[in-house]
């Protein structure tokens, strides 16, 4: 996950982390694991086996589970982003 994108992931995965909302040992382990089913899903997309119309949304709520969320909270923030804490740097 090199470049601008990896470092912007591993930035508010870390950002969520100290703020307590992200229940994780490793910010660079929880990149590599987004990262890599972003990677994934863009595959699977691309090549017709990911056809869910709501994908993003899916992959959303699922990554923000992997960092510690239960799924209901998962649910709300990726349905409505406003109602997300804020973290220090905002």
């Amino acid at each position: 996950l090199a470049g601008t994108l990896g470092l912007a992931l591993a930035d508010l995965i870390e950002q969520g982390r100290q703020a307590g909302r992200f229940q994780i040992a490793s910010t660079a382990s929880a990149t590599y694991m987004i990262g890599g089913g972003i990677v994934g899903a863009i595959r699977g997309y691309s090549s017709g086996q990911l056809v869910d119309p709501r994908l993003d949304t899916v992959l959303a709520t699922q990554a923000l589970q992997l960092l510690g969320l239960s799924p209901r909270e998962a649910a709300e923030v990726v349905e409505n982003p406003a109602t997300a804490p804020e973290t220090a740097s905002e």
